[in-house]
């Protein structure tokens, strides 16, 4: 009998950053970071994000792999009132500049620079250099007032966004704290098999550990974790295949992050579930929410009450980030409206799969498999000659 947990367990792991990539990437880290710190002592660099979170995934876009892109934080000393955007950009830039090792691999955007490195094996990957000033206190104090816990007020900082047309901007940001929030609700579900999952990458990794202990925790993923590398890779496939227009309006990674862990935070998801149950709920409590798209406020709240991770105040949609209340993280859906269309769309498309995945009577469930996480790795995983892609067309509603 086939294990289809575990074997989606194995195909997630093919996503992430194997142990010698993860080696490279944090050598790589740590080198940017002593670099830095060399041109500047009061420079605060640190990974955040998917790397930081463990729940890389690697990229897919356009219907084909891409390099892992990781992303990091450079922040300046200086408060928002004493530097401008172009300032610090333009320090970072000099810096990274000045020498030979990053100058030939910069590339710029608005919200980062970022360093291409050379590929590991058949795989790149580059980190993206977010410049970032201190948030003030009138900022904080704004913080304070919408409710954010004083506990993560300290870490709170502004990215420097310097758009070709000139335009500049400061972005809400609060990395580390969002890190600790997240840590202090997937523990529990950590601490589930830890001792279990080491070993396995240790027998598999004896060249690079002496023991158990040495394997990074980075690889005791957990099955929140797994979940939302999962969710964030089909999120991947599934936008890829609507066009590069609509591709553009996948919702970003920290929707995905939040609501996994929100729905933890809420004793949803028992401690000892796995990735595919914990997938169940959380495409569960979406799919109440996608019913915000019909309903008014008041009549959603009479009937679910309990539900206030996604609102919809008027014709507002608001998800606030839950370290930074300054950050509605689906502002984008206000702006454009397609992309809470598109979101509620793909979680229904989702849920239908995850059955044809779990149903018992279903002996080529490897198909549905590879339409969310893609057909080439499960092709390869199953030795199968070829996966077709299902389409099962556009459904009533979206995200």
């Amino acid at each position: 009998m086939k294990n289809k947990k575990l074997e989606i367990e194995d195909l997630i792991g093919k996503l992430d950053l194997t142990p010698a990539m993860y080696k490279n990437a944090k050598e790589k880290y740590d080198s940017l970071k002593e670099y830095l710190k060399s041109k500047d002592r009061s420079i605060i660099f640190h990974p955040h994000g998917s790397f930081m979170l463990g729940t890389t995934v690697r990229p897919y876009k356009e219907q084909r792999e891409r390099n892992y892109d990781l992303d990091s934080i450079c922040l300046f000393s200086n408060t928002t009132d004493e530097v401008t955007q172009k300032e610090i950009r333009e320090k970072l830039k000099e810096i990274l500049e000045s020498t030979e090792n990053y100058h030939s691999k910069l590339d710029y955007f608005d919200r980062c620079i970022t360093i291409n490195y050379a590929d590991y094996g058949s795989v790149g990957f580059s980190i993206d250099v977010v410049p970032s000033a201190m948030a003030t206190s009138t900022r904080k104090q704004e913080m304070v007032i919408k409710g954010c816990p004083l506990e993560y007020i300290d870490t709170a900082i502004e990215i420097s966004e310097v758009k070709t047309n000139g335009e500049a901007n400061w972005i809400s940001s609060n990395p580390q704290a969002y890190v600790k929030w997240f840590e202090e609700i997937n523990e529990p579900f950590a601490n589930r098999y830890r001792r279990e999952r080491k070993r396995r990458i240790f027998e598999g990794n004896t060249d690079l550990y002496n023991s158990e202990e040495d394997v990074p925790e980075y690889f005791n993923k957990s099955s929140l974790q797994m979940a939302i590398q999962l969710l964030k890779r089909a999120r991947d496939v599934h936008f890829s295949k609507l066009g590069k227009v609509k591709e553009e309006l996948k919702p970003i990674s920290a929707i995905i992050s939040t609501i996994v862990l929100d729905t933890a935070k809420r004793n949803l998801i028992p401690y000892d579930a796995d990735v595919l149950e914990v997938i169940r709920i959380v495409l569960n409590e979406l799919k109440i929410y996608s019913k915000y798209q019909k309903s008014s406020e008041e009549e959603f709240k009479a009937q679910y009450e309990s539900k206030v991770t996604i609102s919809k105040k008027g014709n507002k949609w608001e998800m606030w980030n839950p370290v930074n209340p300054i950050d509605n993280l689906v502002d984008s859906w206000n702006i454009e409206t397609e992309r809470a269309t598109l979101f509620f769309e793909w979680v229904s498309k989702l849920e239908k799969t995850l059955m044809e995945i779990l149903d018992e009577n279903n002996v080529d469930y490897e198909r549905s498999i590879g339409n969310i996480l893609g057909n080439r790795i499960v092709e390869d995983y199953y030795n199968l000659k070829k996966v077709p892609t299902i389409e099962r067309g556009p459904r009533p509603w979206k995200a």
